[in-house]
C-alpha cells in the first residue's frame, strides 16, 4: 500500500499533463473599411453591405474589438463615426469600438490603423472590404504592418461586390493598376522618409561633435 500512493500520484500528473490544455485566446481585431457617405449622412450600398458584414462578424466573435477607419472622402461626413455609431444602433457597445476619423484612401487606413493595433496589443485582425477591393487592402495593411515594425496574423472577409461579367472584369484591372501605383507611391515615401532620417541624423552627429 505504502508504494501504490506514489504510483497512483504519479499517473493522475501524466494524466493531467496528457490532457490538452485550452490555449490562450489570441487578441482579435475586425476592420471595416469605410465606403462613402452621401450628403444626407446615410451609407450607400457598398458601405452599408460592409457593415452588415462586420455586424454578423461581431455577433460571431463577441470577444473581437472592432476598428472603424475613414474619413470625409465623399461628403463632409466623416466615415469613421458614422460607421460606430451604425452599430451601436444596431447592439454593439461602444467600448467594443475604435474609431479612426481620418483616412481619406485605402493606404491611409491602413496607417492610421496599425498604431491602433499595436496599441490594443492586436494579435489577428479581419479586414472587412468588397471582395474586388480585397487584394488592395491586404497590400497596404501588409505594407503598413512591415513599416511599423509590428506583427498582426491578417485575414480577409470579403464582401459581395455584385459586380458581374465585364463589370468585375473592369472592376479587377482598376484594382491592379491602382496596386501598381500604390506600389509605386510607398516606395517613393519609403525613399522620402530614408533621406529625411539620413539627414536628421546628420545634423545630430554634427551637433553633438560641436559640443
Amino acid at each position: 500500500m505504502p508504494r501504490g500512493l506514489p504510483i497512483a500520484a504519479a499517473a493522475a500528473l501524466a494524466l493531467v499533463a496528457a490532457t490538452p490544455q485550452p490555449a490562450s485566446a489570441d487578441r482579435e481585431a475586425i476592420v471595416v473599411l469605410g465606403a462613402g457617405v452621401r450628403a444626407d449622412g446615410q451609407f450607400g450600398p457598398r458601405g452599408t453591405a460592409r457593415l452588415e458584414a462586420t455586424l454578423d462578424l461581431a455577433r460571431r466573435r463577441p470577444d473581437a474589438l472592432i476598428v472603424v477607419t475613414g474619413g470625409a472622402v465623399t461628403s463632409r461626413h466623416p466615415e469613421g463615426p458614422l460607421m460606430a455609431d451604425w452599430l451601436v444602433a444596431r447592439g454593439v457597445p461602444r467600448s467594443r469600438i475604435r474609431v479612426e476619423p481620418r483616412a481619406l484612401h485605402t493606404g491611409q487606413n491602413a496607417d492610421y490603423v496599425v498604431p491602433i493595433l499595436r496599441r490594443e496589443r492586436i494579435e489577428r485582425a479581419t479586414i472587412v472590404t468588397d471582395r474586388n477591393h480585397v487584394p488592395r487592402a491586404r497590400f497596404h495593411f501588409r505594407a503598413a504592418l512591415r513599416e511599423q515594425g509590428t506583427r498582426v496574423k491578417l485575414r480577409t472577409h470579403a464582401v459581395a461586390d455584385g459586380l458581374r461579367g465585364k463589370a468585375r472584369v473592369i472592376r479587377a484591372l482598376g484594382e491592379r493598376k491602382k496596386i501598381r501605383r500604390d506600389r509605386l507611391s510607398r516606395a517613393r515615401e519609403r525613399g522620402r522618409t530614408t533621406l529625411r532620417d539620413r539627414a536628421r541624423r546628420a545634423r545630430g552627429g554634427r551637433g553633438r561633435a560641436g559640443r
